[in-house]
């Protein structure tokens, strides 16, 4: 899991370290983490992060209780995409800035996937040498007789 820190500072959200580069078309493994301080307003505060790119709509996903969200693969399929966060609760609501995360370019594609052939195990590769044996028998000066089973390569 590659986590990304982020500083909230009242309705200001900043990178804790310079702007992270992060690369497209990922799952389940960029995640955000946001670090409230001595942030008293956000206490008490449902807190959400909203995400979107230019071709999806926005996804909305809630903070874990370690202040950490997976970024969903929908918006980590272009060039960037934008989030920001917001608590909310019956009294009050709580929004930041937006911050815009630049992707690096992965050329990965379901149809390479597709296309490539399955990577064989090393079980896999045994049983197959085991396939392609065959028996032998080896006759001594003494008249004994052993068999043996050769692996062809």
């Amino acid at each position: 899991m590659a986590v990304y820190d982020f500083n909230v500072n009242g309705q200001e959200v900043q990178s804790k370290e310079k702007l992270p580069i992060m690369v497209n078309d990922s799952y389940n493994y960029i995640e955000l983490r946001f670090c409230f301080g001595e942030n008293t307003e956000w206490e008490n505060l449902t807190k959400r992060v909203l995400f979107r790119n230019e071709d999806n709509p926005v996804y909305c996903k809630q903070l874990d209780n370690e202040n950490k969200v997976i970024v969903p693969f929908e918006v980590l399929t272009k060039y960037y995409f934008i989030f920001e966060l917001y608590g909310i609760s019956n009294e009050k609501r709580i929004t930041t800035n937006q911050v815009t995360i630049y992707l690096k370019n992965s050329d990965y594609t379901e149809i390479v996937e597709e296309a490539l052939p399955p990577t064989p195990s090393v079980i896999d590769d045994v049983y197959s040498r085991l396939n392609n044996t065959i028996e032998m028998e080896v006759t001594y000066s003494d008249d004994t007789v052993e068999t043996y089973n050769v692996v062809v390569k």
